[in-house]
């Protein structure tokens, strides 16, 4: 039996593909609707702790891909964007969540245990993330480009385990995230 080569997918190619995706226009700025400073820095401050906890977990699930209890922290980080997200108005930041959410729930379930494909993604979802709040902490606005991230997730949520390179995961800010997704068919 011969092993299917994985299928190397462009970022510009995933467009067509992602219909079933909630994705969103990352033309514009997002600024959060709330007027009070003071709960906006709380925002970028607990942000902040979510992205300290999930890096903390990642470095477990890194040492030992059976645990579950790091992977459900995680997603739990996931689930706190997209709920502090949404709480201060900023919308698509908290559907990227939502979708990685998603797709950590449907690997969840399954009860697999981590791959380095899929702590890669997790890798690249939380530095997005870190660039995104660097970036609303900055500017007070935030450009939310996650295509390819939203792509990702929605394979991982259909069983599909997309494949970032190991410098794909290395990046620091959302506007450096440029990957070639590999999905294995």
């Amino acid at each position: 039996t011969k092993i299917a080569e994985p299928v190397r997918v462009a970022p510009q190619e995933l467009a067509p593909a992602m219909t079933e995706v909630t994705t969103t226009p990352a033309v514009e700025m997002e600024r959060p609707i709330i007027e009070d400073q003071e709960l906006l820095d709380i925002f970028l401050e607990e942000a902040q702790e979510v992205i300290g906890t999930i890096h903390s977990n990642l470095d477990i699930c890194r040492a030992n891909l059976q645990s579950h209890d790091a992977l459900l922290t995680i997603r739990r980080g996931f689930h706190t964007f997209k709920g502090s997200g949404r709480m201060v108005g900023l919308n698509n930041l908290g559907e990227v969540a939502w979708n990685v959410e998603r797709a950590l729930n449907s690997w969840l379930q399954n009860k697999k245990p981590a791959t380095g494909n899929l702590l890669n993604f997790i890798e690249v979802a939380v530095q997005s993330f870190a660039g995104w709040v660097e970036e609303l902490g900055k500017l007070g606005g935030v450009r939310v480009e996650a295509s390819a991230l939203n792509h990702a997730a929605q394979q991982l949520e259909n069983g599909l385990e997309p494949i970032f390179s190991s410098a794909e995961a290395v990046v620091h800010a959302p506007e450096n995230i440029t990957p070639t997704i590999e999905f294995e068919l």
